[in-house]
Formats: C-alpha cells, sequence, structure tokens
C-alpha cells in the first residue's frame, strides 16, 4: 500500500520522433560551419595574396625611383662638374694625354687608353650571363668600387700575424671576413671566365693603380693600400695561402706585380715594415720563365733581371 497523501510519478516517455530532427539539425549546423570556414579562409588566401603582388609592386617600383634618384643625381653632379665620366663616355674620349713612361720603355703608356680598357672591361663584364646571375641592380664598375672601399678600410695584418691562431687565422680568412662569400664568389667567377684576357687586364689595373697622371675614374686605391696588400701576398702566411689556392697564373702574376709596388714603395721611402723582396724575385723570375703561354713575357723577364741587379738578388 501507498502512503496516503504522495503524488504517484508518471513514468517519463521517450519521443523516439523528436531525435532525428534534432540530430539533422546539429549536422546542419555543423556543416554550415564547415562551409563557412572554408569561405572565410578563401577570403583570406584570396586578400594574402593581394597583398603579396601590392608588396611586389612596391618594390619594383621603389627600385624604379632608387635607380630614378641616382641618375638625377649624377645628372646634377655632372652639371656642377664633380663627377666622373661613364664607361660609355671614357671608351669614347679622344686621347689627349701624352705617354707616360713608368720605369721602363716597354711600359710606356698612355693613362687614357689604360682608363678605355678599364672601362671597357666592365661594360664587358655587365653583358655576361654569368655576372647578371648575381642580381646586382648596379654595373660591375660600381660593385667594384665598393670592393676597393671595403679592402681598404680593412687591411690584413703584415706583422704579428702568428702572434696567435686567432690572428693567423684571421688572416687566412681576410677576404672572407672583409667582402663575404658571395661577392668572394663573384670574384672567383670573373678570374675563371675572363682567364683568357686576365693577363692583360691584370696589367691594365697595375698601370692605371700606379700611374702618376690623374685619372678619370674614381676607383683606384691609395698608394699604402698597394703596399699592404703587396706584403700581405708576399710576405704573410694568409696572402701566400691565399695565392696557393689560385690559379697558378694568377699566383705567379699577382707575386709579380706585388714585387714591383714594393719596389716602388722602397724607391719612395714609403716602406714601413722593411719587406725584404729579394727572395721573392728570384721565385718569380723562376716561376715565369718555368711557364710559358705569357703574353708579356719579355717584359716581364727583364724587369724581374733589372731586380735581380738593383737589389743583388742571385
Amino acid at each position: 500500500m501507498e502512503p496516503q497523501g504522495r503524488s504517484r510519478k508518471r513514468p517519463v516517455k521517450y519521443q523516439k520522433n523528436r531525435v532525428l530532427p534534432c540530430f539533422i539539425a546539429v549536422l546542419i549546423l555543423i556543416t554550415a560551419g564547415i562551409i563557412g570556414y572554408r569561405v572565410l579562409e578563401s577570403r583570406h588566401k584570396r586578400h594574402l595574396t593581394e597583398l603579396e603582388k601590392e608588396k611586389s609592386g612596391w618594390i619594383v617600383e621603389n627600385e624604379r625611383m632608387k635607380n630614378k634618384i641616382v641618375s638625377l643625381e649624377k645628372t646634377i653632379s655632372r652639371l656642377a662638374g664633380d663627377t666622373e665620366p661613364s664607361p660609355e663616355e671614357i671608351i669614347n674620349k679622344t686621347d689627349e694625354t701624352p705617354a707616360e713612361a713608368n720605369e721602363t720603355p716597354e711600359t710606356a703608356f698612355s693613362i687614357t687608353e689604360i682608363e678605355r680598357n678599364i672601362a671597357s672591361f666592365f661594360m664587358h663584364l655587365d653583358k655576361q650571363d654569368y655576372i647578371n646571375e648575381y642580381l646586382l641592380n648596379r654595373g660591375t664598375y660600381e660593385v667594384y668600387k665598393e670592393t676597393i672601399l671595403k679592402i681598404s678600410e680593412n687591411p690584413p695584418l703584415l706583422v704579428n700575424e702568428t702572434e696567435s691562431l686567432y690572428s693567423m687565422f684571421s688572416n687566412i680568412a681576410h677576404f672572407y671576413r672583409v667582402l663575404g662569400v658571395e661577392r668572394i664568389s663573384l670574384i672567383r667567377d670573373v678570374l675563371t671566365y675572363e682567364d683568357k684576357e686576365i693577363e692583360s687586364t691584370m696589367r691594365d689595373f697595375y698601370l692605371w693603380f700606379t700611374s702618376n697622371t690623374n685619372s678619370g675614374i674614381k676607383g683606384r686605391p691609395s698608394q699604402e693600400t698597394l703596399y699592404e696588400y703587396a706584403g700581405f701576398f708576399l710576405n704573410t702566411i694568409g696572402g701566400r695561402n691565399y695565392l696557393m689556392r689560385r690559379d697558378s697564373k694568377i699566383r705567379i702574376l699577382t707575386s709579380y706585380y706585388s714585387i714591383l709596388i714594393l719596389d716602388m714603395a722602397s724607391d719612395t721611402k714609403q716602406n714601413p715594415y722593411g719587406i725584404d723582396i729579394r727572395p721573392y724575385i728570384r721565385l718569380v723570375y723562376d716561376d715565369i720563365s718555368g711557364k710559358s703561354g705569357f703574353k708579356f713575357y719579355s717584359e716581364y723577364i727583364k724587369r724581374l733581371s733589372r731586380l735581380m741587379d738593383k737589389y743583388n738578388a742571385y
């Protein structure tokens, strides 16, 4: 018997026919959410793509404006008379400079002719595919001037190189530290691809570097810089290590011109480290006399023979 006064609970009845509509409604909501997310994601991606295109456009426009500004600056400087001529102007320049005798008759030359050769060299480089692969955004002449500035501001060690492992390895890696991997790669490619004309080119640059005549183009290193790097190549572990990794022609010619530069420094009392070139004169003489194929072979032998007499370097 149930107690009096207590209400009787009705049994719960589940209506099975309501479950299916609820499930369908939830499924629809989930599907709608997924579709909405996909739509928003697609719009977001489109927006990002548009932004990237806009960014690329601004980069191109920025480069165009920079080039235009540089061009205007050069025009203004030229009108003011305080800028150098372009390589094209140098090539078309008439030869008004008398020949200059740089120590010996066989090296008599016109500075205008030398500058014309150098300008032609840079114009030639600018047309080469292997140069264009570097995406320089400027001519090789501009890159050359930047390189000269960098190595002039950061000279190698000429003394106390072996004082510590750090100083020695620092000298061995000098060009990588100062110029960076990409520029070293560019220089190496130039030496490789221009191998057929590199002997004449090195001669032109040496004559230009050491000329006493005012130059119509910029980029000549100071005599101090020439001395420092000539001493580096001849008289340091780092410099010799660098040359030993180069082609024999580059090694021999670099050593040869380094000797000439140090000889000039001694003549003008500008050899502060007292570098003795006598051991190297005979070595380079033997290297050149034992190797065929040099375009200016007789010139090299004559000058080295004179230096052997001058310094009694037999």
